[in-house]
Formats: structure tokens, C-alpha cells, sequence
């Protein structure tokens, strides 16, 4: 009975930062513009050399706004997403209109909205 109840606490913990997270997510999207950038570059980066299952996965893009080149790099966590992506194409950006240097992979941070907003409406219920 014990570890049922640290399961379901632990879920309820890990659902409650997704959401937070959404909300943080959101909160950049309500002052975000939109550009198309290109993927520079998709890399395999290893947490720990002695664990080679441990693997995130990274795309770099670049992007321009107002004539000016910026650059950024953002962690898929979807595996759908990063086999799909190929270096050379084109992706939609969000940036932060007050400070374009910050941005996001457009698929990436709809896909995270689009997870915490669908855990919010079973929270709430």
C-alpha cells in the first residue's frame, strides 16, 4: 500500500512540474514572434561516457529577425519529432520579441504546451 501511494504521489509531482512548465512555456508564447530558421546541426550528446544508453538528443538552428542572425539550440525529448528532423531544413522559430536571442524550436515547445494543457484539463476535472 506504501508504494502505491509514493507512485501516485510521485506522478502528481512529476505532472505538476509539466504543468508549471506549460505555464512558463506559455507565458514566453504570449510575447513571442515567429521567423523560419534552418536546422544547422543534430547531435547525440552522452550525460555520462560510462552509460552509453544515457543519450539526449539536440538540434541547433539559426534564424533571422530584423536582419540580424541569431542562433539556438533546444533538447528533443520526442523521439517522433527528432527522427523526423534533418539538418538543412526549415523550421518554424518562436523569439522573444523584447529579446530575440531567446528562442525555441517551434515544434518542439508546441508539442510541451500541447502536453501540459492537456494535463491541466484532466487536473481539473
Amino acid at each position: 500500500m506504501k508504494i502505491i501511494f509514493i507512485l501516485l504521489l510521485l506522478a502528481g509531482l512529476v505532472v505538476a512540474v509539466i504543468i508549471a512548465q506549460g505555464r512558463q512555456y506559455q507565458a514566453f508564447l504570449d510575447k513571442a514572434g515567429k521567423v523560419t530558421g534552418t536546422l544547422t546541426a543534430k547531435e547525440e550528446r552522452r550525460l555520462r561516457a560510462d552509460q552509453p544508453t544515457n543519450v539526449e538528443h539536440w538540434v541547433r538552428y539559426s534564424y533571422s529577425v530584423d536582419g540580424k542572425q541569431y542562433s539556438g539550440e533546444e533538447k528533443v525529448e520526442y523521439a517522433d519529432l527528432w527522427h523526423s528532423l534533418q539538418e538543412g531544413q526549415g523550421a518554424e522559430i518562436y523569439y522573444h520579441k523584447g529579446n530575440p536571442g531567446k528562442s525555441h524550436l517551434a515544434l518542439v515547445l508546441d508539442r510541451r504546451v500541447g502536453i501540459a494543457q492537456k494535463l491541466s484539463s484532466v487536473e481539473a476535472k
